[in-house]
């Protein structure tokens, strides 16, 4: 069964609806609501109403949950300019997954941080989401007296070392 695709102006304006109505927006019984209406909701084809169909659809969101927050830890060596050589670990995810397949509900790799392609998606996905942060939140930072200036030094930084590990990779 292939759900139907709404566009975001679509579903603001059907949540937007039900907030007015009930003074807020409330995920139970918002389905509660579409539920009753037998099919007449405007997002009633949404959501997936067989239930062996839902009950799989859970599961695998189940599975996605149960690996959420895995970490992997990683050396960075460090040479200053004085010769010395410093050690530091950082952690990263242990597993990814393209943007693209998260809109299809793909799979995940294990995040190989020998792997130059790799980690330049990883630096090019940070940088855009930090921009889409950016693009969000900017404002808000703006207001309460503060700077985004080294958030968007970050993304540079980001950019730049995803154009490098792309071009080393090649």
């Amino acid at each position: 069964m292939t759900k139907a695709r709404f566009t975001r102006a679509q579903r603001q304006a059907i949540v937007s609806d039900y907030a007015a109505r009930h003074g807020g927006y409330d995920a139970e019984g918002f389905m509660r609501e579409v539920e009753a209406s037998k099919g007449k909701h405007p997002a009633w084809d949404w959501f997936t109403w067989d239930t062996e169909e839902a009950a799989a659809e859970y599961r695998i969101w189940e599975a996605r949950k149960f690996i959420t927050g895995l970490r992997v830890t990683f050396s960075v060596e460090t040479i200053g300019r004085s010769g010395k050589m410093t050690v530091s670990y950082q952690e990263a995810p242990m597993l990814l997954s393209d943007i693209d397949q998260r809109r299809f509900g793909g799979g995940y790799n294990m995040l190989d941080t020998d792997d130059l392609e790799q980690m330049a998606g990883y630096c090019a996905e940070a940088a855009s989401s930090l921009q889409t942060w950016l693009r969000r939140y900017s404002g808000a930072v703006a207001y309460a007296g503060g700077s985004v200036a080294g958030i968007e030094k970050q993304v540079g930084v980001l950019q730049k070392a995803s154009a490098t590990e792309d071009a080393e990779a090649a």
